[in-house]
């Protein structure tokens, strides 16, 4: 398997869940957030990534109690490969119309140029409950195998 592109980025998800949609999806489907003891739910146009709530951290006993609660940063890395990679968590299907993919949070998300069509989604998170390292492996379903890098 050859690693086409990586996108890594490190920063605090406010709402405790990373988003990942074709970006002609308008509306954020109700159904996406279940209340089962999944980290990732999936429908054919968006996924939702459970991850580490900004504001989760450990709070030193010293911290004032008028400053801000520190932030907890999460790190995320984004693959686009020409095939699958090895075992993962959590594998979903996600379809691109747009071939546009829209990833992060209420707070901050960016567009990754794709094909248009059907990718796998491979996901890992460490920790399990709550993580703060999230991987994400895409490599596309359909025949032609080509996409253009999203830097």
């Amino acid at each position: 398997m050859t690693a086409i592109s990586e996108v890594h980025r490190v920063r605090p998800y406010r709402w405790g869940a990373i988003y990942a949609f074709d970006s002609d999806e308008d509306d954020f489907p109700e159904d996406s957030i279940r209340g089962d003891d999944r980290q990732v739910w999936g429908t054919p146009h968006w996924i939702t990534i459970g991850v580490r709530h900004a504001f989760t951290g450990d709070v030193p006993d010293d911290h004032p109690p008028d400053a801000p609660i520190p932030l907890v940063d999460v790190e995320s890395v984004i693959r686009i490969q020409d095939e699958a990679g090895d075992a993962s968590m959590y594998d979903e299907v996600l379809h691109l119309p747009s071939g546009v993919l829209n990833i992060g949070d209420a707070n901050e998300s960016e567009d990754l140029q794709l094909r248009p069509g059907h990718w796998r989604v491979q996901i890992n998170l460490d920790p399990l409950d709550e993580a703060t390292r999230v991987e994400i492996v895409l490599s596309s379903l359909d025949e032609e195998r080509s996409c253009r890098d999203p830097s």
